[in-house]
């Protein structure tokens, strides 16, 4: 982070995360939200398994930290089951059940006179015209099948579907994080947050789960839509069984998707193309607290206060300082267009087995091709409604993303995630006899948004 935004921007961004964990630990404690909060240590060691090594990158991890104001340490043991394994040390961080504190921030907010509705899909932000009744300079929030809210400020905490379709999402890219969580006997691994050195890095969390605790353990990373999904999973519990054979059964997994800035920060502030809309994307992997840094943030920047962490989490900061990062995954989202001229997974939609999905090519167009479980073709097109990207299907979760900005959406074409805001489109050749337009019916699930 200090090689991209220098520094004093690290500084700013470690003070910030230190103030979100003291902000979180104080609404907890006055508003009594039960969320299992409790202080904790954090570890950044180097890769189990790797041969010794000299620690020269903890040594520069550890000084960058420091200068950043983090209380830290090189420790040259860790807690059980690692043992003999070098680390860096934090203080002061923290864990809770983030659902339940949503559930005491739903409550407080409603007690506060806030109106709260689920199930609603938000497609679009814009300025109301001169002359048009209401407030002057009051925005609109236009719905699918509701109608419009009108407010003075809005803010976008949907990855900037809205209200930065296109400058935002060059400037972060979008990655599938995988987790699995094992059975743990009680108190078998600390309460603690761990994490490794390596650039395809696992992280380790510990949680109560019954009677006993689990351990749930992150990573293999990938950018959404180019890589196939499901042998992370299996990657993720080989690692575990190897390192840490005090795991047990495998009680869950799932997976996430992380926005990643090309510079490090998120991207929290003022929206680069909407006057009067904020916007709140990028966490990182880090939203539990970035999401605290923008429920502080911009309420000030609404009000009109200064804030020394404006500039280094500013949404329209220059990000000339990352141009290698920049390039890098400019270049990602690029390539899989070379999609268009390629063929498709299968040569008919006879080939795909219920229960799964392929592209089919015809002529010059690719199409989308759902087979469910009763054996029912559903067939939509492949372009994604974000920047015509075409999409590729995850087995692992029965959905179609996005491999350039990574838009994602069910097996039916509902959009799940943005950037894109719509469902995919209707094929645009005629359908055989026996193939259905997935766009001919209602959608199967509400849109859901991150």
């Amino acid at each position: 982070l200090e090689s991209k935004v220098g520094k004093e921007g690290a500084r700013l961004v470690a003070e910030r995360h230190g103030a979100a964990i003291d902000y979180l630990e104080k609404l907890v404690t006055e508003r009594r939200i039960d969320c299992a909060f409790r202080r904790v240590e954090g570890y950044l060691f180097e890769p189990l398994g790797d041969p010794p090594r000299t620690h020269r990158e903890l040594e520069n991890e550890l000084a960058a930290a420091q200068r950043a104001g983090l209380t830290c340490e090189l420790v040259t043991t860790m807690p059980p089951p690692f043992a003999d394994r070098h680390a860096i040390r934090f203080a002061d961080q923290a864990e809770f059940h983030p659902l339940d504190y949503l559930r005491g921030l739903v409550d407080y907010a409603m007690e506060l006179g806030v109106a709260i509705h689920t199930g609603v899909h938000a497609e679009h932000i814009e300025s109301l015209a001169a002359g048009e009744p209401g407030q002057a300079g009051a925005l609109r929030v236009l719905l699918t099948g509701h109608a419009p809210i009108t407010a003075k400020h809005v803010i976008d905490a949907t990855n900037c579907d809205m209200s930065s379709s296109f400058k935002i999402c060059l400037q972060q890219a979008p990655y599938r994080s995988y987790c699995v969580a094992f059975a743990l006997p009680k108190a078998a691994i600390p309460h603690a947050l761990y994490w490794e050195t390596g650039d395809n890095y696992h992280y380790l969390r510990v949680t109560p789960h019954g009677d006993g605790e689990v351990l749930i353990v992150g990573g293999e990373d990938h950018r959404v839509g180019q890589e196939d999904t499901g042998p992370q999973f299996e990657a993720l519990e080989a690692w575990t069984r190897q390192h840490l054979p005090i795991a047990g059964e495998v009680v869950a997994r799932w997976s996430g998707q992380i926005m990643e800035p090309v510079d490090g920060p998120a991207h929290i502030g003022k929206s680069p193309q909407l006057e009067n809309v904020y916007v709140c994307t990028g966490d990182s992997g880090n939203g539990l607290t970035h999401g605290t840094v923008a429920g502080i943030l911009i309420p000030e920047l609404i009000a009109g206060k200064a804030s020394p962490w404006t500039t280094v989490y500013d949404p329209d900061r220059n990000h000339a300082h990352a141009a290698g990062s920049y390039v890098a995954e400019a270049t990602r989202s690029v390539a899989p267009y070379l999609d268009w001229i390629r063929g498709g997974d299968v040569s008919s939609v006879d080939e795909i087995p219920a229960g799964c999905g392929a592209l089919v090519r015809r002529g010059l167009h690719i199409m989308a091709a759902y087979r469910d479980d009763a054996g029912e073709c559903h067939v939509m097109s492949a372009s994604c409604t974000h920047m015509k990207g075409v999409v590729q299907w995850n087995a692992a979760e029965k959905s179609w993303d996005c491999p350039c900005h990574g838009s994602r959406f069910d097996a039916y074409g509902t959009v799940l995630n943005g950037p894109a805001v719509t469902n995919l489109g209707p094929v645009e050749t005629p359908l055989p006899h026996g193939e259905r337009d997935a766009t001919s019916f209602e959608p199967r699930h509400e849109p859901a948004r991150d």
